[in-house]
Order: structure tokens, then C-alpha cells, then sequence
């Protein structure tokens, strides 16, 4: 614009001299002068139009994000204002049934369980502890004496009583004790405990808790010496047990061990080296092998519903060194030690009977080489023979035709979706949570497998029905692609929260707020017969 305006002055002094008599240059310049400012003139109309056109999509723009910010902030009102039974959400966060208060700081569902991996990652403190579900088993690892926080919330009834079972999967490590704190809000201890390298379930009994209310789980790598070293690391398996009566239903476990019918092929059996990878075992089959390094061998054998049975566990040692004997220890799942014997060099059987088993229960076998003085020893193997009789005079039906004695539940502590998606968060974790699922299929072709997917009670029982059968199909789908089980062998069904059999976690609290870690126990696919009773029912056979 300068530019032009100075071009119109030169313009005018020179008319002025051409209309004087000048003649020449002067006129030249003027022609040129003059042709150069139509020139520039031009372009200048058409910057107008292109800043005109640039002006007017500038505007388009921002109308459109304006647009998009009103619907999204819609869209949050709505979803804290609509009612459960009108919400097309399964798993978002339900608002407060009461007026708000000033209350601490709440953890949010991506807080609650880690979304990237099968194991928990706890906080590295009591503000940033992870919420734990009732009655379900995680499995978490401890790096380098960092402090691992964890939480529970209690139950509505006072006077509860809760079990908290910690096991330390890493073995032979003596410098990897897994020390456990229970502290209130306030950080008071309450007790405390230890999980050893021996694999042995630690558990803590906690009673006179205040009923619903939130207490912290302090885990840590400690050496011998109770100090907190930085060398080592330790993996876990915990479970929090709230010892009410569960609520109705068909029970589930996400354990195998408890799920499944002992094989009656053990030539395959791969001996575990702590309580919680125990191998099942049958009855009247003899596993034999070799113990080595004092790490001991863990098995498992499942009681049946008879009452009056009786169990005879005999175990020999096949070593001629009288220095050394096999220790025999029997445990419940708390790590309570029931009855424990020897088996001697001299090659004699040694049989213990256990008394007043429960009915439907796994018990574990441990098996560890001990010498005269009866302490562990790290440089001796010891061969053995192990034998599990059940003594009753009534007759028992056999289980040869099921393969899950116990539905087996994927819960969303072991595989992960995305929220409200069939899509899993990690697939490669997810195979190896369906790689042992996936080998009980297998070994059982003849058998048909259901696969019933349920969801929290967050939304209509129509979009939770066809979320839970979009997720029992991918974990098909997984199954038939990467383990090779025919699709034909694998049934699905989409349940919602209405038609859910199932024992179900309590996520509605007495207050009618949703609580967040029991609805998360809610979201899973279960494994089961579909020859079972259960299975008929479900598909209305």
C-alpha cells in the first residue's frame, strides 16, 4: 500500500512536468511509472481476494472447534447425568448418587489397574497406592527395594475378618524376603509379615477393621538382615480375602489349579517351585523325579465332596546317602501347615494321612531335601516318588468327562480391553494368559468349550450383552488363531450383567455408589464345560 501511494505522488509530479512542456525521459518514466502501478494495483486486488478467501476458512475453523468443544463438554455432562439404566457405557465411572462434599482425592478406574501389562504396578507411596479387588488373585514384581503401595477397601459390615496371602515366587534367593506392612490412613502399622524364597503362602489375619473404609499394603524386597537391599528383585502373587458369605451364584476361580481335572498323563508334569505353580496331581498315579538344590518341588491334589474321605500321601526317597531325607509338608492355601513326615535313605515308604480335610479344596505338597541337622542344603539331589490315594467306602463319580471342574474366569486383572471395546490393550500379554488355557483345550478335543463373557452392571442390559460377546469372541478368536483350537470346539455368548450365573463382585455399595475395583471383577470372560449343567442353562438347553 506505501508503495503504491508513493508511486502516485511520482505519478503526479511528473504530469505536472508533462503538462509544463517537458518532454522525453520525463514522459518515458511517467508511461512506465504509470504501467507499473496498474500493475501493482492488480496484484493488490487479487491479495484482497486471497486474504479474503484465507479470512473466511480461518472462521470455518474455529466455528468447527468451537463445535466440537460443546458437543465433548455435552457429551461429559451427559454421561454424569444419566441414569445407570440409560447409559450405553459399560465401563465409565457412575457419578455420586448424593450430594458432593469435600472428600480426598478418588481413584479413577485407569488408576486402579495398571493397562499395560497382566502384572500390577503399584505406587511408590501411600498417596499413589493401587486398589486391589476382593477374592482375586494379582501377581505384581518388586525391583530393587522399592517400595511396592497397595490398597483395599472394606466391606459394609463391621466386625469382618480379612485375609491378605502373599507368595514369593522367586526362588533360591534368600536375599529376596518379601516384607508386608498393613498401615491405616493415618500410616499407623497395624501388622506385618514375611513371603520367603521357600514358596511358601504368607498369610495375615486382620480383624476389627473399620467397616468401609481404605487401608494400605506396604511390599518390599528385604535381605536376611530386615534391610532393604537394591541388588535384587522378587514376583508375588497376592490375594485379599473378605471372608463374608459371597454373594449367589455359580462360583468361579481365575486359579487352574482349582479349576481344573488333574491329567491322567504325568509324564509331561513340570513340578512347581512355589505354592502358587504347584502341579495338580491325580489320585493312585505315582509322579516320580528328582529334587535338586534344595529347591524343593510343590504339588497339589484336589479333595472331593465327600465329607467322609480320607487322604493318604506317600512319598519315597530313592537316595542311599543316610545324610539325607525327603521332607514331606502339607499346607492349605493360607500356608497353614497341616501335617508333615520324612522319607528316609533306607528306601521305606513314608506315608502321612492328613486329618479333617475340607470337601472341594486344593491342599499342597511340598517336597524338599533335608539333611540330618534339618536344615535346607543347596548341593544335594535326591530322587522320589510321590503317591496321593483317597480312601472312601461310598462310590464317587468320575470326572473324566469335564475338564473344568470349576469355571475358569479371565478377569480383567489378566486380560485387559480397551475401555468399552472388544480390542485387547496387550495382545501378546493376552496369549500368554490363554497359552496354559489353551493346552487344557487341546489335550481335550472332544470337548466342547464355552466361552460366557459378562460385564459390570454400568448401562443398558443390551449394549452390556453385546460388549461381553464382542470380548468372548476376540478371546475365540485368539484362541482358534494363535493356539490352533478348532473354532468349531469354542462356543460364545455375550451375558451382560442381568443374565450373569455367576458369582458376581459386590459393586454396588450400601450407599447405592458403584464401587469401581468390584465392578472390574465383573468384567470377564468365563471358561467352562459346555456339556456342564451351567453351560445348558446359560444357552437354554
Amino acid at each position: 500500500m506505501k508503495k503504491i501511494a508513493l508511486l502516485l505522488s511520482l505519478l503526479l509530479i511528473l504530469s505536472t512536468l508533462a503538462g509544463c512542456g517537458s518532454q522525453g525521459v520525463a514522459q518515458q518514466e511517467y508511461d512506465a511509472l504509470k504501467e507499473q502501478m496498474e500493475s501493482l494495483q492488480k496484484e493488490k486486488e487479487q491479495f484482497a481476494q486471497v486474504y479474503e478467501s484465507m479470512k473466511d476458512q480461518l472462521e470455518s475453523l474455529e466455528k468447527e472447534i468451537e463445535e466440537a468443544r460443546a458437543a465433548s463438554e455435552a457429551a461429559e455432562k451427559t454421561a454424569e447425568e444419566t441414569p445407570a439404566e440409560t447409559t450405553t457405557e459399560e465401563e465409565t465411572t457412575p457419578a455420586p448418587t448424593e450430594p458432593e462434599t469435600t472428600e480426598p482425592e478418588t481413584t479413577t478406574a485407569e488408576e486402579i489397574f495398571d493397562v499395560s501389562e497382566t502384572e500390577i504396578r503399584g505406587g511408590t507411596n501411600q498417596a499413589d497406592a493401587m486398589q486391589l479387588p476382593m477374592n482375586t488373585k494379582v501377581y505384581g514384581t518388586l525391583h530393587d527395594a522399592q517400595n511396592m503401595y497397595l490398597s483395599f477397601h472394606t466391606g459394609p459390615d463391621a466386625g469382618s475378618k480379612y485375609l491378605i496371602t502373599v507368595i514369593n515366587k522367586t526362588p533360591m534367593n534368600e536375599n529376596a524376603r518379601i516384607g508386608l506392612e498393613v498401615v491405616d490412613s493415618f500410616g499407623t502399622e497395624l501388622t506385618d509379615g514375611s513371603a520367603y524364597d521357600d514358596g511358601i503362602a504368607s498369610t495375615l489375619t486382620m480383624n476389627g477393621l473399620a467397616p468401609d473404609t481404605g487401608y494400605y499394603l506396604r511390599l518390599v524386597v528385604r535381605n536376611r538382615s530386615n534391610s532393604s537391599t537394591r541388588k535384587d528383585t522378587a514376583c508375588f502373587a497376592i490375594t485379599i480375602r473378605d471372608t463374608r458369605p459371597q454373594a449367589e451364584g455359580v462360583s468361579t476361580t481365575n486359579d487352574l489349579v482349582n479349576a481344573i481335572v488333574p491329567p491322567e498323563n504325568t509324564d509331561d508334569l513340570v513340578v512347581g517351585t512355589n505354592q502358587d505353580d504347584s502341579a495338580l496331581i491325580p489320585f493312585d498315579k505315582t509322579v516320580s523325579g528328582e529334587l535338586k538344590d534344595a529347591l524343593g518341588g510343590w504339588f497339589a491334589f484336589a479333595t472331593d465332596s465327600d465329607t467322609d474321605s480320607s487322604y493318604l500321601i506317600s512319598a519315597v526317597s530313592k537316595s542311599v546317602d543316610d545324610s539325607m531325607r525327603i521332607g514331606i509338608e502339607v499346607f492349605d492355601e493360607f500356608g497353614t501347615e497341616i501335617i508333615s513326615g520324612s522319607a528316609y535313605s533306607d528306601g521305606i515308604t513314608e506315608t502321612i494321612t492328613p486329618d479333617d480335610l475340607q470337601p472341594n479344596t486344593v491342599y499342597y505338597i511340598r517336597l524338599v531335601v533335608k539333611n540330618r541337622s534339618n536344615s535346607s542344603t543347596r548341593k544335594d539331589a535326591v530322587g522320589y516318588a510321590l503317591t496321593v490315594r483317597r480312601q472312601n467306602n461310598t462310590p464317587v463319580e468320575t470326572a473324566e468327562d469335564v475338564v473344568f471342574e470349576i469355571p475358569f474366569e479371565l478377569s480383567s486383572t489378566q486380560v485387559r480391553f480397551v475401555a468399552n471395546q472388544a480390542v485387547f490393550i496387550d495382545e501378546n500379554e493376552v496369549k500368554k494368559v490363554l497359552a496354559p488355557v489353551a493346552e487344557i483345550i487341546l489335550a481335550h478335543p472332544d470337548h466342547p468349550i464355552l466361552l460366557a463373557g459378562t460385564t459390570a452392571k454400568w448401562g443398558s442390559q443390551e449394549s452390556c450383552v453385546a460388549l461381553s460377546n464382542k470380548r468372548a469372541d476376540a478371546v475365540k478368536d485368539l484362541l482358534v488363531s494363535h493356539f490352533g483350537i478348532p473354532e468349531s470346539q469354542l462356543i460364545t455368548v455375550g451375558l451382560g450383567y442381568e443374565d450373569d450365573p455367576f458369582v458376581r463382585g459386590r459393586e454396588i455399595d450400601a450407599s447405592g455408589k458403584f464401587v469401581e475395583t468390584e465392578g472390574a471383577k465383573n468384567r470377564r470372560v468365563v471358561v467352562l464345560d459346555a456339556e456342564s449343567d451351567t453351560a445348558k442353562q446359560i444357552l437354554g438347553h
